[in-house]
């Protein structure tokens, strides 16, 4: 089974609540979800969010990230002035927020599901979601 790729941004004319990636693992296996990269507008719109979901579609990890972010698996960054930036690779987690780094400005940058599982990201706020890139990888049964 091939690799799959997830490109794309929200839609600034769309409506607020946007589903961007909604996949569904039906390789016969394990799949690894690879966040390579994620960035939202730091001040538009007012109160966006986005949100990281998977597992058994009935009952869903639900990730809500509410700070503006720069995040990803192997993400290069510079900050200045007030912002926080954050690299512990240990931790898997490499990002910018405009916050700190409490349990609303970090994310998972690498995840696994089960066949039949699935991965959502979904954005609130028709222009929050500036840049995503996510791979989805078989690692076979």
């Amino acid at each position: 089974m091939a690799l799959t790729a997830y490109n794309g941004k929200s839609d600034p004319s769309g409506v607020d609540n946007q589903t961007l990636v909604n996949h569904t693992n039906s390789s016969g296996g394990v799949e690894r979800i690879i966040i390579s990269f994620i960035r939202t507008h730091d001040h538009s719109p007012v109160n966006g969010y986005f949100n990281i979901k998977w597992g058994n579609a009935s009952d869903l990890i639900n990730i809500q990230v509410t700070y503006h972010i720069s995040s990803g698996k192997n993400t290069a960054l510079g900050a200045t002035g007030y912002n926080t930036a954050v690299y512990q690779n240990s931790g898997n987690y490499m990002g910018h927020t405009g916050g700190g780094g409490g349990e609303n400005g970090n994310l998972p940058t690498e995840l696994y599901i089960a066949d039949g599982e699935k991965f959502m990201l979904t954005s609130y706020g028709s222009s929050h979601m500036k840049a995503y890139s996510i791979l989805v990888i078989p690692e076979g049964s």
